[in-house]
């Protein structure tokens, strides 16, 4: 049973890593996000300036504009997998846990069942030493 409990503790370890590696992605691609997003507005309020070359490059920031848009369109539906994912290791992380407290409790129950089998024994072994 204290292998049992080692392997669990292990699993815990390893689905403690996937979450927090999850949270990390995670993050990466809102930050990402954001930096998209002020891309999006730098280069609006660009094209809002009042500048006397502002024409020659209009059409170039039109499809700079498409490219960011369709670029956050991607993040978002991945932040979408990221978090459906990060939800998923976090219940079986909670799952491993509650197993591995379950078995931890077992394993103490069995411990103090034998424990007390011992001293029941050895009050016994006193008691029948003792007779005539």
């Amino acid at each position: 049973m204290k292998d049992r409990l080692a392997k669990l503790a292990r699993i815990v370890e390893v689905k403690e890593h996937q979450r927090r590696s999850a949270e990390w992605r995670l993050g990466r691609l809102r930050r990402e996000e954001s930096a998209v997003i002020e891309d999006q507005r730098t280069l609006i309020a660009a094209l809002n300036e009042d500048q006397p070359l502002h024409g020659l490059f209009v059409e170039t920031m039109a499809k700079h504009l498409g490219a960011l848009s369709q670029r956050l369109d991607t993040l978002r539906q991945t932040q979408a997998r990221e978090s459906a994912e990060l939800q998923t290791r976090t219940g079986q992380l909670r799952q491993a846990e509650r197993l591995l407290e379950d078995t931890s409790r077992r394993q103490a129950r069995v411990d103090e069942w034998k424990e007390l089998s011992e001293v029941i024994d050895a009050a016994l072994a006193r008691d029948d030493a003792s007779l005539p």
